[in-house]
């Protein structure tokens, strides 16, 4: 599947295995900074907080920007990351989520982690094109192309997932090398990167600043061979035992077919 700065997010069901993973390559020529996540669907509810405690009919913030540092939604050390909401009794440790900023060649990351003077909240901007909202009452109305497709494997064998997943160290990771996440669980995964704006000022006072763009691929590795559709491989026992019913019903009624056939060619 492709991904970029036009289409945000994908999701694909996967079976998972000791050869199923989730690889993220982004194309030469990305560049900017983009905060980015994967996670499985069930885990989708803790992405973002309430924009507001009176409104409900706003939609929630997903990425910690400075108007939801001035909101109180996030805090500074948060900047250019997604935003999480989880129950006393959960961590995300405890969940499917993998997260963290890229930053592309060339780019220079803007996070609370950075010990540079652009780490301030002036730093980074909100999306051009606007942060993305997720109806979590509906979450088919969602304008992040939440299109339930299948990727495609293009290999004839699956060799075993040896490669960990990439780690998330809760700092900036440079891009150098596709983005590895090893499945254990089945089920509907998405992997949402959202571009930032990232906001350098000059020394004589002037703002430079320096949109996103990048474009690249998402290969959803299942556990078996082919490509098949992760919702279709468990009902493959099931299609063998009515392909055997068929045969056999088949058969009877060729068998029957030759005994009359004196009887069926005159009716024909």
């Amino acid at each position: 599947m492709s991904i970029s700065e036009a289409d945000e997010q994908v999701c694909s069901g996967v079976y998972a295995g000791q050869n199923s993973y989730i690889n993220v390559t982004f194309n030469p020529g990305s560049q900017g900074q983009l905060a980015m996540v994967i996670y499985e669907w069930e885990d989708s509810d803790y992405l973002g907080v309430e924009t507001s405690k009176t409104d409900d009919t706003l939609p929630k913030t997903y990425i910690c920007t400075t108007d939801a540092v001035r909101a109180s939604l996030c805090t500074a050390g948060s900047l250019g990351q997604f935003i999480f909401t989880f129950p006393q009794n959960k961590s995300i440790a405890d969940t499917s989520i993998w997260t963290s900023i890229v930053t592309f060649p060339g780019t220079t990351a803007v996070s609370g982690d950075s010990n540079s003077s652009n780490s301030t909240v002036k730093a980074l901007w909100d999306a051009p094109g606007g942060n993305p909202k997720v109806d979590g009452d509906d979450p088919y109305a969602s304008p992040w192309s939440m299109t339930r497709r299948v990727g495609n494997v293009n290999r004839a064998h699956v060799e075993p997932d040896t490669m960990p997943t990439t780690p998330m160290t809760g700092k900036p990771i440079q891009y150098s090398q596709p983005i590895h996440y090893h499945l254990t669980k089945t089920g509907y995964y998405c992997i949402g990167a959202i571009p930032v704006t990232v906001l350098h000022p000059g020394d004589d006072g002037s703002k430079n600043h320096t949109h996103a763009a990048f474009s690249g691929t998402v290969l959803f590795q299942n556990e078996f061979y082919g490509q098949l559709a992760a919702a279709e491989y468990p009902k493959i026992t099931f299609y063998m035992v009515m392909m055997l019913v068929y045969t056999a019903f088949a058969v009877a009624w060729a068998v029957l077919c030759l005994r009359h056939r004196y009887d069926l060619l005159p009716i024909q």
